[in-house]
């Protein structure tokens, strides 16, 4: 195991199945287990009419930390991305540009904003939205886009932005996977006031929340003050100035959030040295590996892979002791919620529906050591040979 990985400790319950590389590992340091410790032992901090100290300063320093003036907690990605939406002005009638190749909580909190989801269809390459098939879905009634930088490699964020100053547009940037991500050299989500990123922060993105206090976490950043204070009521259901709702992230969640902050770039470290073997291992093998174009800097969130018989070499590695998913296998457009509300048939994304038909997520590539993932490749190469 590596030196950055020896650090941690496997906290996780065993899997149903007894596998010997399973999907995720929720690994946590000993700096997190005493600061939770610490926090909970500490009586009075719990407090109601004192909660949200540990909150302030982690939005203090995730917006530090992604260039930005302001931040704003939550407690999942769906809620800030429902908050963007609703300070935004997105209403009933209004609709914002999205992928199918999305988890389908994106385009819910679109339709939760009252708004209609319109689908865009993805580069072949990157997985991400397309920006030359922006255009020509828009309408009068378009408002916003929200680009997804799936599984941590940026979509191509100039031609968008281009697209939404022409038509002024709002874009909301989906970053859960792609924290410590970069375009063209600078760190996402980009600026401006017309621009907003929004971060899910769970164990199946680079934070590990969700498993630390029962709960999940989510950020928002902007540059745009009079944005963010509208999302802070918004996040609050006693605020009282607007509709608000019980999105406030707690305080353990982020007491450890602070800490993974600050080991933030050595996790993104250890997912791209876990990416660069699995691509070399994988080269003599059928399957598709993820791209890393020259403008990008990917965090490998997800080592996803387009493969073969995708659904016999899941099974196979299964067998195997190898735990490996379809992420998100049917498009969003295709779902029965969104076939209803949107009217979308199969065959109007023919990349999307083409790449999910193929696609299969390896074992998280964090806190991997090299024996992990050699044992995958060979599996791979095993079943192809």
């Amino acid at each position: 195991m590596s030196q950055a990985s020896s650090k941690y400790r496997y906290q996780g319950a065993p899997p149903i199945h007894s596998y010997i590389v399973p999907y995720m590992k929720f690994c946590y340091s000993q700096e997190m287990i005493e600061a939770v410790e610490r926090y909970m032992k500490e009586g009075e901090k719990l407090s109601f009419y004192r909660r949200g100290e540990e909150c302030e300063l982690f939005e203090k320093e995730f917006a530090d930390f992604c260039g930005k003036k302001y931040a704003v907690s939550s407690n999942s990605g769906t809620a800030s991305l429902h908050l963007s939406l609703l300070a935004a002005g997105i209403e009933s009638g209004d609709e914002v540009m999205l992928t199918p190749h999305v988890a389908p909580a994106v385009g819910n909190a679109v339709l939760c904003a009252g708004a209609k989801p319109v689908f865009v269809d993805i580069d072949e390459e990157t997985w991400t939205m397309d920006p030359s098939k922006i255009e020509e879905k828009i309408t009068s009634n378009t408002k916003a886009i929200i680009p997804v930088h799936t599984y941590g490699h940026p979509a191509d964020m100039d031609p968008i932005m281009e697209t939404a100053r022409k038509y002024n547009l709002l874009v909301i940037e989906d970053g859960t996977h792609a924290i410590g991500s970069k375009y063209k050299g600078n760190r996402l989500p980009l600026g401006g006031d017309r621009n907003i990123g929004i971060f899910g922060l769970t164990a199946k993105q680079l934070f590990l929340l969700g498993q630390c206090a029962g709960n999940s976490g989510g950020m928002l950043v902007t540059d745009n003050k009079e944005l963010a204070e509208k999302v802070r009521s918004h996040k609050n259901c006693h605020s009282g100035e607007v509709i608000g709702y019980s999105y406030l992230m707690d305080d353990i969640s982020a007491t450890v959030g602070r800490i993974q902050l600050r080991h933030l770039e050595e996790y993104v470290e250890m997912q791209r040295n876990s990416a660069k073997i699995l691509n070399e291992r994988l080269k003599e093998t059928p399957v598709q590996t993820p791209v890393e174009k020259e403008w990008a800097y990917h965090t490998y969130a997800r080592y996803a892979i387009r493969a073969p018989e995708r659904d016999a070499l899941q099974e196979f590695l299964r067998q195997k002791g190898v735990d490996c998913i379809p992420l998100y296998p049917t498009p969003t457009h295709m779902l029965k919620l969104y076939r209803n509300l949107v009217g979308n048939k199969r065959g109007d994304f023919p990349v999307t529906e083409k790449q999910k038909k193929e696609e299969l997520s390896l074992p998280e590539p964090k806190f991997r050591s090299e024996w992990d993932l050699n044992y995958v490749a060979r599996k791979i190469a095993e079943f192809y040979a």
